[in-house]
């Protein structure tokens, strides 16, 4: 058995949350034989003797908890240093999935990084034969700080449903009656939303709470919402129209199972959302992910997902271009491989693990 902590496998409806790390959380419990969850606060006497004499290691589902240039008083740090501090506490050795560092994607090399940050980092570091990370850039950045075992393994997302092989393959759409959007942060997406709105592509949002509210009749945080000022006053959708699209379209879900059921009948998928767009291909669904940060390059890079940048989709305005850019090909051919490096991960590690074994 082992204990996890991090991003959950479910989420409660609150805003503050992302359920794009539920997606996350739930790929990596999918992978273990059997798992007992901790809490994100000190742990207790009774719980570090308890995992002491029943777990093997502490697995970390990390997410994009690197945060370069950020001061000590982040709202991380807070809980990375109660976690240094529990990993201190306990022999276990540490197995990382999924570490990524949020960086713009055009990023001034840097080493500056919250103290608990790398203080945990250090830690694990120790305790951890290698550090999955998600990209490149966050090896590289971690390599500038001075942790050097890492491994380069992408996001356990794209492996939800353990295929050795991505089968049946994802074939271009064959109608663009049904489309799936996600979007980040409004007032940067202005023509990205306007043409969704116009068009009626439906909304999936991750932690649009002020969406969700609208769906429930409550409109407080659409009221308050610095994102939404800012996207209001650039775009030519009013108040009302913006209103009535989430109303009549807006999806929003807190476990997995339902998210991708949801987005299953869609004929394809794209936005600035990374699990958005994953949950879409973990169902069947073609996407494209519109690239507007450093921790989603380096994801779509690896995997080799298909991807145009932002400042390109801003000038399009027709989904089909958006579908024909959707090559799956360099995916298929990476998939495997891919899958190999991750299930050879969690083998030496030694953690005991569902995973079938890799087909090359």
């Amino acid at each position: 058995m082992v204990a996890v902590v991090g991003n959950a496998a479910t989420m409660v409806k609150k805003a503050g949350v992302n359920t794009g790390n539920m997606m996350h959380g739930a790929a990596a419990r999918n992978l273990l034989v059997k798992h007992i969850n901790m809490p994100m606060r000190a742990w207790t006497e009774a719980e570090i003797e308890h995992l002491n004499e029943a777990c093997s290691h502490i697995v970390f589902v990390a997410a994009n908890g690197i945060r370069p240039g950020a001061p000590d008083t982040h709202p991380f740090a807070r809980f990375q240093s109660a976690l240094n501090q529990n990993i201190l506490r306990t022999k276990l050795p540490v197995v990382v999935l999924g570490l990524g560092a949020q960086q713009a994607l055009i990023a001034e090399p840097t080493t500056a990084i919250p103290k608990p940050s790398l203080d945990l980092l250090n830690t694990i570091s120790d305790r951890a034969v290698n550090i999955a990370v998600r990209g490149e850039n966050t090896a590289d950045f971690l390599g500038r700080i001075g942790i050097k075992n890492t491994s380069v393994l992408g996001c356990q997302s794209c492996f939800y449903h353990m295929r050795p092989r991505f089968d049946p393959p994802i074939k271009a759409p064959v109608a663009l009656r049904k489309i799936a959007f996600n979007y980040t942060y409004p007032g940067n997406e202005v023509p990205l939303i306007d043409t969704a709105i116009r068009e009626g592509y439906s909304p999936f949002g991750q932690e649009e709470f002020a969406e969700a509210g609208i769906c429930d009749g409550d409109f407080t945080l659409f009221q308050e919402s610095p994102k939404l000022h800012n996207f209001f006053r650039q775009s030519a959708v009013g108040r009302d129209t913006y209103v009535d699209w989430i109303k009549r379209q807006f999806q929003q879900y807190y476990d997995m199972p339902s998210w991708l059921a949801a987005i299953k009948p869609y004929d394809f998928s794209f936005g600035t959302r990374f699990h958005g767009n994953m949950a879409a291909l973990q169902s069947g669904v073609p996407a494209l992910w519109i690239v507007h940060d450093g921790r989603t390059k380096e994801l779509c890079d690896y995997h080799k997902l298909p991807y145009m940048l932002l400042g390109q989709a801003k000038n399009v305005r027709s989904v089909s271009e958006f579908a024909e850019a959707a090559d799956y090909g360099p995916f298929q051919k990476a998939y495997a491989g891919n899958y190999a490096r991750l299930y050879d991960y969690i083998t030496q590690a030694g953690i005991a693990h569902k995973m079938p074994e890799p087909v090359l």
